[in-house]
């Protein structure tokens, strides 16, 4: 019996080693696990050959197809370039100015197309560009009141503390316990096979379908003549509309900031406002906007294609304003054919 012990505590002491040193090796990935922007930071990190990189909300994410819109890319061009959409879900102005301030550090990006719609510029303002100039310092706990400070003078108590604390900060498996539960788990497996099966594939709404449909699309005829957004282009602007206009909406100081982190990196950047349902297309799409867009074009050099009056059809939509598996092959072909100058 006591054998059997033993062997136990021997073999679960192993089984709890190589997990310790596997967590720790491993840790900047586990500390991803339980941000969605953070582990797109890091599907970015490992895939250095991106070239091309789609930013946005889930709008973008039921939008783009990266394997169509780089097949399609690669029959217009005649070169291969690989592209990444790092598109989340729930995302916000703070948020999509965050990822792009760290996807801006990425030298090996050439292009970086923008989601324009607005859950991604109206819903907050990008305060962060402030906070990441202050030194990162570690929170500090309030300070104890009278009875609290008298408990701290019996040495269990102080024991007690400082045992507490060498825990969480040695042993990883305790500092990352919260990436270590199976639904988080699962997404380490996601972080390893991005090259080889799209990481989106888990993040969108009817994944055993989407795992089981053929991402293969035969273009309709006609259908690249009715697709015909907006263009807006540096050079087309003679003069930058009137700046009173335009200063009171957070949209337009959202598209400011990001197209401002982008500008200092040299990356070409591109604007493109998704299609919606013609239902939507007054609030998606409209002379506002297209000011915000001309506005922000003049100064930043940036090109914008408003995608959002496009008259797909409603069987390319899963609901007004998110694309189905059919609409997201189609519509990464065609954005491909119309970004392939670009290249």
């Amino acid at each position: 019996m006591k054998s059997r012990l033993i062997k136990f505590l021997i073999v679960f002491a192993l089984i709890l080693g190589a997990a310790e040193v596997f967590v720790r090796i491993n840790g900047k990935y586990f500390y991803a696990l339980t941000d969605k922007i953070l582990l797109k930071v890091k599907i970015l990190e490992r895939s250095p050959e991106t070239e091309v990189l789609f930013i946005g909300s889930s709008r973008f994410l039921d939008a783009i197809d990266q394997g169509v819109f780089s097949k399609q890319l690669e029959s217009k061009t005649g070169k291969k370039i690989k592209s990444m959409n790092g598109a989340t879900t729930g995302i916000d102005a703070d948020r999509f100015a965050y990822f792009s301030h760290i996807a801006a550090k990425n030298k090996h990006l050439t292009h970086v197309v923008l989601e324009a719609s607005p859950p991604t510029l109206n819903h907050s303002k990008a305060v962060f560009l402030r906070e990441l100039k202050k030194e990162k310092v570690k929170d500090q706990p309030a300070e104890p009141g009278p009875a609290a400070s008298a408990r701290k003078e019996v040495f269990a108590d102080k024991f007690e503390t400082r045992l507490q604390t060498w825990v969480t900060e040695s042993i990883a498996l305790v500092e990352y316990r919260k990436s270590l539960r199976a639904d988080v788990l699962l997404k380490l497996l996601v972080l390893y096979t991005a090259d080889s099966i799209d990481p989106n594939t888990w993040s969108r709404k009817g994944i055993v379908r989407n795992l089981f449909s053929s991402s293969d699309f035969k273009m309709p005829e006609n259908l690249s003549e009715k697709f015909t957004p907006d263009v807006i282009t540096p050079s087309s602007i003679d003069a930058v509309p009137p700046a009173k206009k335009l200063r009171a909406s957070r949209f337009y100081e959202n598209l400011q900031v990001i197209s401002g982190i982008f500008s200092e990196s040299g990356m070409e950047v591109i604007w493109v406002a998704p299609p919606v349902t013609e239902a939507m297309w007054t609030k998606n799409s409209s002379l506002k906007y297209t000011q915000y867009y001309k506005a922000t074009a003049f100064r930043y050099g940036s090109f914008f294609y408003d995608c959002a009056g496009s008259d797909l059809g409603d069987e390319f939509y899963r609901d007004p304003t998110h694309l189905n598996v059919k609409g997201r092959a189609l519509f990464s072909t065609v954005l491909a054919d119309q970004l392939a100058e670009h290249f």
